[in-house]
């Protein structure tokens, strides 16, 4: 007989940090719970492997606690966590290059997400199709269809007007067209 996943917590995010800031865990372990999957997959998509990928999820959440007092919620948490996610990953490679270029090596790195590590792509054609648009456009479909954020969040997320979200989302749909 299995062990059944524990239920999920009915509360908002928001209910659940104030709950949390007045000194119940298990309503941080509730958020974590309910993000984990979420952040675990947006650091995979920035990271170069698992390793620095599981390195920006646990910092993502370590930002979280330190945070939590001063976190006003105007949106779902993951539009919080994702820039936050994609900033960690930015950070920890200027370091690198940092440490690199003091080192007299060359910085081989490519900025962006590496389509090859998008798992919700289930399909050659689409990932091809993904892997054509430039960075910008493909976070904003990835944000938008794969992890389901309305535009008003994507534009939270990617701290850019809805206008912008609409008109990147336009312009990778008419390419992956063809």
């Amino acid at each position: 007989m299995g062990v059944s996943p524990p239920p999920t917590d009915p509360r908002t995010d928001t209910d659940l940090i104030a709950t949390y800031l007045r000194g119940e865990v298990r309503a941080f372990e509730a958020i974590y719970e309910r993000h984990k999957d979420f952040a675990a997959r947006t650091a995979r998509r920035f990271a170069r492997d698992e390793s620095e990928a599981m390195d920006a999820f646990q910092e993502a959440f370590t930002r979280l606690v330190n945070h939590a007092p001063r976190l006003r919620m105007t949106a779902k948490l993951s539009t919080w966590l994702y820039p936050v996610i994609r900033n960690i990953v930015a950070e920890r490679r200027r370091k690198e290059r940092g440490l690199r270029l003091v080192g007299g090596e060359a910085d081989l790195d490519r900025a962006g997400p590496a389509v090859a590590d998008v798992q919700p792509v289930d399909t050659d054609d689409l990932r091809h199709r993904l892997a054509r648009l430039p960075d910008d456009q493909r976070e904003v479909v990835l944000l938008r269809v794969v992890e389901e954020m309305s535009v008003e969040e994507v534009s939270i997320a990617l701290g850019i007007p809805e206008g912008t979200v609409k008109s990147r989302l336009h312009h990778a749909l008419k390419t992956m067209e063809t």
